[in-house]
């Protein structure tokens, strides 16, 4: 399931990210060039700065679900992000699961 989607035309991470890293990191085909993203944020010294702009909304999208699967009694969860769950930006979860004593 892809929640959130930050390369795309239009959408509000995808022109944070060519508003702070340059039209250099767009693709002919107005794609993010992730390539040259990640260069640019990795060896640039500028990965903060990138967490910084997708991380927010990634949790963002995520959220709303996460809070729901807690709700659902046989249901888990999986997030693959190191680097989010470490960011102050991960806010704890609005909804705890119940456990049968």
């Amino acid at each position: 399931m892809n929640w959130a989607c930050a390369d795309g035309a239009g959408a509000a991470v995808y022109a944070e990210i060519v508003r702070a890293f340059g039209p250099e990191v767009v693709g002919p085909d107005g794609r993010l060039n992730r390539a040259r993203l990640a260069e640019i944020a990795f060896q640039g010294g500028r990965l903060n700065e990138l967490n910084a702009i997708v991380h927010p909304a990634v949790i963002a999208a995520a959220a709303p679900r996460m809070d729901h699967t807690l709700l659902a009694i046989l249901a888990v969860a999986v997030v693959e992000s190191a680097l989010i769950l470490k960011s102050s930006a991960m806010p704890a979860p609005a909804a705890k699961a119940n456990r049968a004593g």
